[in-house]
């Protein structure tokens, strides 16, 4: 009895006991005090309920946890001849064998105290679950949307590269902006995601209902927004980087058309994660799938004219991205709006509560200026680019996607680990949430290193997807061997940001991502292109991640001396 009472910490914010499973546990969350009696009553409680027989001593102790007793004794203002009228209502505590947590449920104790219900523990796998086997059951779906994802955009290049060489630099050109776009509509879904899971985790169904509603709402209004602002922007975005009027021409017709998909991009992506939030990650993959076979299926057809479809060239790509998204949007609504989902559209009494739109900005923050970043960075690196030629433009574009396709594929994994980890911070189930870390970190590692040596073993015919001219192979082969260095430095800071993510160290996670893509990056795109040249700003990349990695290495002993994490 005595080690039970050791073992338990009590938390005077939240007046609830935590880290205290079995009825004991129940019996103090129902009691909702800070009352000194209930903390021992439940312990107690929790100690007979593990016996299968018990003596006088413990029938006494017994008796000391009737429902009467205990009420009278936190609500001192009850009679004595009250106490004894609620004590004989009251059926004797009868010893029972040994129940599991995980079983609790099935079990009601201490009369109106404990009802009959399903805890945390048994009505979410996240909760139960062996971690190594549910990070890959949570993680190989959104791993497999996210390849979809960024796939679109190496699909659009490796079919424009066939007209030419300046139809590559201009989706190129574009490619910081469709990014930027990417990245808001990553920003409020990983928010809604974050949000919903934490709610889940704690058992309060409607507020994750009218985060469901929150981010449809965000996603419709900011996709419009974005769409008006790509239209604004793109002639001096595009005239500021070229002087060649073919390329600048190609650009305005591949912008013109994909601007428009960014509401269907933004609302199926809102929808993927708010599924993905409870658990269910194999049918969002689906819609993904539907989208990049539409757009791989148009993109031929339209860009070359094939049967009985026009040659509408490099528009021909946009227009297939576009239709792609589109039919994800309309399936993910389908899918949001059916029957066996744990969330729902929250529409009767429903009122736009400018605290939760702030929360679902700020938890989804690090995410997008993960991505975010990537769009500043190449508009950064182009920057220093154009001095050289639209050949080291067009290259650069080119690798770039080929590095998202792997970063934000081994990001999908980071994603799945995302609502596991947040569910059992918010559960308090810490032992869980550091296991989920370290088994996520692990797998990204090894992701990470089958990455670089990929790209370090065919460079050349990576280059090939993109029909590559001599003179790109030229010095695209060994730039590519010298950036893939990078690969898993930038993993492992990733998962520490998306860590902090999860455990509401927002700061913390943002800061790792900022010196990832700009504060460490641009000083060595500066310093080392005036030493090295055209190999500086390739040697730039794996230099300011492994200063990256080292800085996360140390926020994070930081938490932990100050017993943070």
């Amino acid at each position: 009895m005595l080690d039970s009472l050791l073992q338990v910490r009590y938390n005077n914010k939240r007046k609830t006991l935590v880290d205290f499973s079995g009825f004991g546990h129940l019996f103090a969350t129902q009691l909702s005090c800070d009352s000194c009696v209930a903390f021992f009553v439940a312990c107690i409680s929790e100690v007979l309920a593990e016996w299968r027989t018990i003596s006088v001593w413990e029938k006494f102790f017994c008796l000391l946890s009737r429902r009467a007793v205990v009420y009278g004794l936190i609500n001192r203002n009850l009679s004595l001849p009250r106490l004894w009228t609620l004590y004989w209502k009251q059926e004797l505590i009868r010893p029972r064998k040994p129940v599991s947590p995980q079983h609790a449920n099935k079990t009601i104790l201490f009369g109106q105290f404990v009802e009959k219900r399903e805890s945390m523990q048994t009505n979410n796998k996240m909760a139960v679950a062996p971690v190594g086997k549910l990070i890959w059951q949570m993680s190989i779906p959104p791993l497999i949307s996210m390849f979809l994802q960024y796939s679109y955009n190496l699909i659009d290049s490796a079919f424009v590269a066939r007209l030419s060489e300046n139809a590559l630099t201009a989706v190129s050109l574009s490619f910081p902006i469709t990014t930027l776009m990417n990245a808001t509509s990553i920003w409020i879904g990983v928010g809604v995601n974050v949000l919903i899971a934490g709610y889940l985790g704690e058992k309060k169904q409607d507020e994750a209902n009218t985060t469901v509603t929150h981010g449809l709402l965000l996603a419709f209004g900011i996709g419009a927004l974005l769409n008006l602002l790509s239209l604004l922007i793109m002639k001096p975005y595009f005239r500021a980087f070229t002087n060649n009027e073919e390329i600048y021409q190609l650009s305005l017709a591949y912008m013109s058309v994909c601007s428009f998909m960014q509401i269907p991009n933004m609302v199926h992506i809102a929808i993927q994660k708010m599924i993905q939030a409870t658990g269910n990650m194999i049918a969002p993959m689906w819609f993904q799938i539907a989208g990049v076979v539409v757009n791989f299926v148009f993109d031929p057809l339209l860009i070359f004219g094939i049967g009985v479809f026009p040659a509408m060239g490099i528009r021909g790509a946009a227009v297939a991205t576009v239709a792609g998204y589109l039919l994800s949007m309309i399936l993910a609504f389908a899918l949001l709006l059916g029957k066996k989902q744990k969330v729902r559209i929250k529409i009767k009494e429903f009122r736009i509560q400018k605290w939760m739109i702030a929360r679902i900005f700020a938890l989804g923050l690090p995410s997008f200026i993960m991505n975010a970043l990537s769009s500043f960075m190449v508009t950064f690196v182009n920057l220093f680019l154009v001095a050289y030629s639209d050949t080291a433009i067009a290259f650069f574009g080119a690798y770039f996607k080929v590095q998202q396709l792997i970063v934000m594929t081994v990001n999908g994994l980071i994603q799945g680990c995302l609502p596991i980890m947040r569910f059992n911070y918010g559960a308090g189930n810490r032992d869980r949430l550091h296991s989920a870390f370290r088994y996520g970190t692990a797998l990204v590692s090894g992701m990470m290193i089958l990455g670089t040596l990929t790209v370090n073993f065919f460079p050349a015919q990576l280059l090939e997807l993109f029909t590559a001219s001599e003179a790109m192979r030229s010095f695209g082969i060994s730039a590519m061997r010298i950036m893939a260095a990078s690969y898993l430095f930038c993993g492992l800071s990733t998962m520490i940001s998306t860590y902090f993510q999860a455990t509401e160290k927002v700061g913390s996670s943002i800061v790792i991502q900022l010196c990832r893509q700009l504060l460490f990056l641009v000083p060595a795109l500066w310093c080392l292109n005036k030493l090295f040249q055209l190999n500086g700003i390739w040697l730039a990349f794996p230099v300011a991640e492994t200063a990256t990695m080292l800085i996360a290495f140390v926020i994070m002993a930081w938490h932990r001396h100050k017993n943070i994490l």
